[in-house]
């Protein structure tokens, strides 16, 4: 993916970086107030931008087996369908520092 994100995408990533890691966060209803996104988009609209953004590599996927986050190398569909449907999912997600310096001054 290119380093080109349109709005949703940079206000998805942004949340990602500072806000909530945690799938129940954006499934199966989005908490607006807690991840500070706006009114405006559908939760089906930033829920597919988010599984958009997971699946072109752009937000890393994985867990947190001790301290330190361990991005998964591979993103399967059964991972997709474990972030969108089991509440107690191992999984996080992660903005890398470099793709969120692109979009942090991004208005």
């Amino acid at each position: 993916m290119s380093g080109t994100f349109s709005p949703l995408e940079r206000t998805i990533l942004r949340s990602c970086h500072l806000n909530e890691w945690h799938p129940t966060a954006w499934f199966p209803d989005v908490k607006r107030e807690s991840l500070n996104l706006p009114d405006g988009p559908s939760d089906s609209d930033i829920q597919n931008c988010l599984i958009h953004l997971i699946r072109a590599g752009v937000i890393e996927v994985g867990k947190f087996p001790d301290t330190q986050f361990v991005p998964e190398p591979v993103i399967s569909e059964a991972m997709i369908e474990d972030i969108k449907n089991n509440e107690d999912t191992e999984f996080f997600f992660r903005t890398p520092d470099d793709v969120y310096q692109k979009i942090r001054n991004i208005h």
